[in-house]
């Protein structure tokens, strides 16, 4: 997939900030291409302009642009453009396959961000699971407490009126024998 040509892979952000620069470092010093830099700086004026109305173009269609080098946009889940990922060789002639290189690695990072966000909400889900499993077990606990500590006889029976639990006071009043009749009618 890689052009066999020296080519230069970047990200940009939405606002044509490159991210990240990859391939080969001398066509990329040559063009101004670097981390930290916009589309619109580039080492010639003519570039910067064919950078910028692909750019654009990206920003505006949301669709891939060849017009100086490859761009194809990278969209959020939500369908926000979130980067633009950029392709460019020292080559005369562009090569049709770059634009669908540059398609295909943007289309694997927004897999890649659809998996991630989903994994995300997975965890967010499994961690809100956990709040309020303790939370039931904090309810649990003071229904117990209360229960154990009221003043009057309580008595919890199953839908076949066998004795499930007695509190204090229950125990109290009969002794022994309700510990004895727990689990039969």
């Amino acid at each position: 997939l890689v052009p066999e040509a020296p080519h230069v892979l970047y990200v940009a952000d939405a606002e044509a900030y490159l991210l990240r620069v990859e391939g080969d470092a001398v066509l990329a010093a040559r063009f101004g291409i670097s981390a930290g830099r916009t589309c619109w700086r580039l080492s010639s004026e003519a570039l910067a302009a064919l950078a910028k109305g692909d750019t654009i173009v990206v920003h505006a269609t949301g669709e891939a642009s060849s017009s100086a080098w490859c761009a194809a946009p990278v969209r959020s889940s939500r369908g926000d453009l979130i980067a633009v990922i950029g392709l460019c060789t020292a080559e005369e002639q562009r090569d049709p396959r770059h634009l669908s290189l540059a398609a295909y690695v943007a289309s694997n990072i927004e897999r890649t961000l659809a998996q991630v966000a989903q994994a995300d909400e997975q965890v967010r889900l499994m961690r809100e699971l956990d709040q309020h499993q303790r939370q039931l077990l904090e309810l649990d606990q003071r229904l117990e407490l209360i229960l154990e500590n009221a003043p009057v006889y309580i008595y919890v029976i199953d839908e076949s009126n066998r004795f499930v639990a007695v509190n204090r006071a229950w125990r109290q009043l009969l002794g022994q024998q309700v510990e004895l009749g727990l689990g039969h009618a």
